[in-house]
């Protein structure tokens, strides 16, 4: 084993010699070395000798005092026992019987156990700071003390002055004692190293990677060793505020083409925060295997809320108690509603205000999914499927194929993932009455919760404001600020029929936004803007009911509907998918029609 390395400071030249007699007899562990110097001069020779690796410094009263507060190393104080003081008493006797000690509190403590032990009339004076010795020394003098017991620091001012200056000096005991205790504290050190050394062995050999921070966002410990590791602490830096002392959090990041599964917690050791992230990475690429597929820290989640149209204008205040009740329950929950009625922000809320918001919510948008995605989600065991405590929100179930929604409901019971976490899905419907074959199959398969999120065109009497508050909210992003509508152009905007809801009503404000010249949207200008959203074969404008030419009312409903599905398909250039999506319906369904 290595020897215990030791710079000796010895405050005089005696105890240099003393010092090296002593480990040469009797500590053969110990490699010494001792400089000569007192107070700061010993200090700045401590600290010239930095460079050699020293495990601890011994020295002596003051100077020891100094080195703690100059230099990292553990200082080991030599004591000056009471047979130290003894023996400069009995050095002093040859003066007068009359006795002065002066010195630091290890000095002047001693002398006072001993006279109290030993009945002696002693008197100490005890120096707090060096700067102090001379006038100490002062009133020593005036009162008539023929003799003054002192360290190394008083003895130099004392002999200065022409006093009589008796040094205590430390015998080999003292020095001993200096020698245990630095070997004991340098066993305690090692060991301590040493299983500080095999715990980062252990946590190194982990799966995860672990990356500690202290409580002013400083890097304090880490295993991570990647070519994104500044990336990934940035981002975790990001996410301390996020992170709780009562419960961990978890969250999923995609940096790089690679994903990060994180887990963390906050703990506090001497009243001392740190926060703690276990990082766990899949290096698969992302843009095939996980398309449709995204995740969200709760943080993310409300940023998307509060910047969506759906909550700058106040919408989602008429479903405050439906959220609150489907929030206290655990079953999964269904969202029904046309196409642009805030199925996705309604998702958003639910979720941060839900009981595990602490966890990440998935998105998984199936009208997105793809082969390399569903196979992902069947039997990687990164799916979000195999985790737990997650909020899960599948969306467009009615994109799916029979066969993808007979797997997707076989997954969710045989692995019970409605269980083990939050689950919200999502349909596009007319109304909450007729529902498409999607919805209900998850609704009684897996007894869903159902929330019915009402079109546009049943808010009328709000879209003058939802258009007042939109309009401020625009102008916060663009220099143009617009003032208002035409009272004309508001009741115009009324009486469109909104196939799309609040998305399309967002898109149109944002367009009529940009185009008009003045501070005031004018009526032409919402004309203008309205005729060409043909996106339904019936539309609103200029307040009356007017239908395209084309179009044949005098038939059945099934004819009407055949005959509009092909005008949208037409209008998507023959895209089976585009057209459904603009419909409402799932491609199955508009093939079924258009070939019945």
């Amino acid at each position: 084993m290595r020897k215990i390395r030791i710079l000796g400071v010895a405050p005089y030249a005696g105890m240099r010699s003393l010092m090296a007699k002593v480990a040469a007899a009797s500590y053969p562990q110990i490699e010494l070395d001792v400089v000569v110097g007192d107070l700061q001069k010993g200090v700045e020779m401590a600290q010239n000798n930095f460079h050699a690796d020293y495990d601890v410094i011994i020295s002596r009263g003051g100077t020891a005092q100094m080195l703690r507060e100059k230099v990292s190393l553990p200082v080991i104080d030599i004591p000056i026992s009471e047979y130290d003081i003894l023996r400069a008493l009995h050095l002093a006797e040859n003066f007068s019987s009359k006795h002065a000690i002066v010195g630091f509190s290890n000095i002047t403590d001693n002398a006072d156990v001993l006279a109290d032990l030993l009945s002696i009339p002693l008197h100490p004076f005890t120096i707090h700071d060096s700067s102090e010795v001379q006038d100490i020394l002062n009133r020593v003098s005036k009162e008539g003390y023929q003799a003054i017991l002192c360290d190394m620091v008083a003895t130099t001012t004392a002999k200065e002055m022409g006093l009589n200056a008796i040094l205590i000096t430390s015998g080999a005991e003292s020095i001993s004692n200096a020698f245990d205790d630095a070997l004991a504290l340098c066993s305690n050190l090692r060991q301590l190293q040493a299983e500080n050394h095999f715990l980062r062995e252990v946590i190194g050999a982990q799966s995860t990677e672990t990356v500690v921070f202290d409580q002013n966002k400083q890097l304090y410990f880490s295993t991570m060793d990647s070519e994104n590791s500044a990336a990934v602490l940035d981002m975790l830096v990001n996410e301390i505020d996020n992170c709780s002392a009562e419960a961990p959090s978890r969250i999923v990041k995609s940096l790089g083409g690679t994903l990060y599964t994180v887990k963390a917690q906050r703990f506090s050791v001497d009243d001392n925060p740190y926060t703690t992230f276990y990082i766990s990475r899949n290096k698969a690429p992302l843009s095939s295997s996980r398309c449709g597929i995204s995740y969200y820290t709760c943080q993310e989640a409300l940023q998307s809320f509060y910047d969506a149209f759906y909550s700058i204008t106040g919408t989602v205040a008429t479903l405050e108690k439906d959220i609150g009740r489907l929030n206290l329950s655990q079953q999964p929950i269904m969202l029904l509603g046309e196409e642009g009625v805030g199925k996705e922000q309604v998702a958003a809320i639910l979720y941060t205000r839900g009981p595990i918001h602490h966890h990440p919510m998935v998105s998984i948008n199936c009208a997105l999914l793809n082969d390399k995605t569903w196979e992902f989600l069947q039997s990687s065991h990164s799916s979000p499927f195999a985790q737990s405590e997650n909020t899960l929100f599948i969306s467009h179930l009615s994109d799916l194929s029979l066969e993808q929604r007979r797997f997707l409901l076989a997954t969710l019971t045989g692995m019970e993932v409605c269980r083990r976490n939050r689950v919200i899905f999502s349909c596009v419907c007319t109304n909450d009455v007729r529902l498409p074959d999607a919805a209900s199959e998850f609704l009684d398969t897996l007894c869903c919760l159902k929330l019915y999120l009402p079109p546009l065109r049943e808010q009328v009497k709000h879209i003058p404001a939802m258009i007042s508050l939109y309009l401020n909210q625009l102008n916060v992003s663009q220099a143009h600020e617009v003032l208002g509508m035409e009272p004309d152009a508001v009741q115009l905007m009324q009486a469109f029929p909104w196939p799309h809801n609040y998305s399309q009503m967002k898109r149109v404000l944002q367009e009529l936004a940009t185009l008009t010249p003045t501070p005031i949207i004018s009526l032409e200008t919402v004309q203008r803007v309205l005729k060409l959203e043909n996106t339904s074969p019936v539309v609103h404008i200029q307040g009356e009911l007017q239908a395209p030419g084309r179009f044949d009312l005098n038939r059945t409903l099934e004819e009407m509907n055949r005959e509009i599905m092909k005008l949208v398909l037409e209008e998507c250039g023959g895209n089976q998918t585009s057209a459904a999506k603009r419909l409402g319906i799932s491609r199955t369904t508009l093939w079924r029609v258009l070939n019945s």
